[in-house]
């Protein structure tokens, strides 16, 4: 009788251990993640400065006036007033990002206003002379950015959008947090060329209207899958 009564101690204690150490490990197997996203955002750093260049017995009748646009504060909205051959109008803004990820300046939107004379449009040259702040990267670039400006330009408005995508193809333009996307250094120019072909009447005291939007998309970091092996 007591041999029987001491087994089953024995058995009860036997299962309190297995519980035991099933407990001990399914809690050590149990883990709990938090993961939050990087926040991608570039914004104008500041109003950008505006400027004329050209001949003109009053030059306050010319201007350009750059505005953000009511229902997207990324998009700008161009007026130029008073355009002419031989006449150039700069803008000169610069944006910062002031996200937790980097971005990668992927392209830029241009569309004409309905006010804006097709003619004129197709007329007007355009340039961007830009760098990137100190800090940030430009794969493939000596130097890594800093001082070093790059300028892209053309002819006609309707080939904006298309020749900056063509030069991001093969330029990655990568702003690090805190860095800046600076043409005030530089500049956004846009200005009809004082030839004969342009010294017409149709292109004389011509007001452009148009919008302008810089795009941007969080960079690819890894060019490729990496494989870990597993420990044995």
């Amino acid at each position: 009788m007591k041999k029987s009564r001491f087994l089953a101690l024995i058995m009860v204690v036997a299962v309190m251990l297995m519980g035991a150490g099933f407990a001990y490990w399914n809690d050590v197997l149990t883990l709990e993640v938090t993961a939050s996203s990087g926040d991608l955002d570039v914004e104008f750093a500041r109003p950008g400065q505006t400027f004329m260049e050209g001949c003109c017995h009053d030059c306050s009748e010319y201007d350009m006036t750059v505005t953000p646009n009511a229902e997207d504060p990324d998009m700008q909205e161009f007026t130029i007033e008073g355009m002419f051959p031989g006449a150039a109008f700069g803008y000169q803004p610069k944006m910062e990002n002031v996200g937790t990820v980097s971005a990668q300046w992927t392209g830029l939107e241009v569309n004409r206003m309905a006010v804006t004379n097709t003619v004129l449009y197709d007329a007007i040259n355009w340039e961007l002379k830009f760098k990137v702040d100190k800090g940030s990267r430009f794969p493939g670039w000596p130097g890594g950015g800093g001082d070093r400006f790059y300028t892209l330009n053309g002819t006609g408005l309707g080939t904006m959008e298309s020749g900056v995508e063509e030069w991001l193809d093969d330029n990655r333009i990568i702003i690090c947090p805190e860095d800046k996307l600076a043409f005030d250094s530089g500049h956004i120019k846009f200005w009809i060329p004082c030839d004969e072909e342009n010294n017409q009447n149709n292109l004389m005291d011509k007001d452009a209207h148009f919008t302008m939007k810089f795009t941007f998309e969080q960079p690819c970091c890894l060019e490729e899958e990496v494989e870990v092996e597993e420990e044995a």
